[in-house]
């Protein structure tokens, strides 16, 4: 992660079971407000847009992001 650019104090380090990755693909940085990246009509909705690792399981906040996103682009 860190040759990547993943700054070293931001990782989170627990016993061996998993991971949720968060801030590859921060909101602000890599999408914007609406979850759209750079390349039009190209979404992120996972956990990769949240601006940090949370440490705890984030699957309601991304259960949220996906049904937000689902009703926008519906419209």
């Amino acid at each position: 992660m860190e040759k990547i650019g993943a700054d070293p104090k931001s990782i989170f380090v627990s016993r061996p079971q998993g991971a949720h990755v968060g801030g590859v693909a921060s909101i602000g940085q890599v999408v914007d407000g609406n979850l759209e990246t750079k390349i039009r009509n190209l979404y992120v909705c996972d956990g990769s847009v949240l601006p940090k690792a949370p440490g705890l399981p984030p699957i309601l906040t991304i259960v949220a992001l996906a049904k937000w996103l689902g009703k926008s682009l519906a419209h």
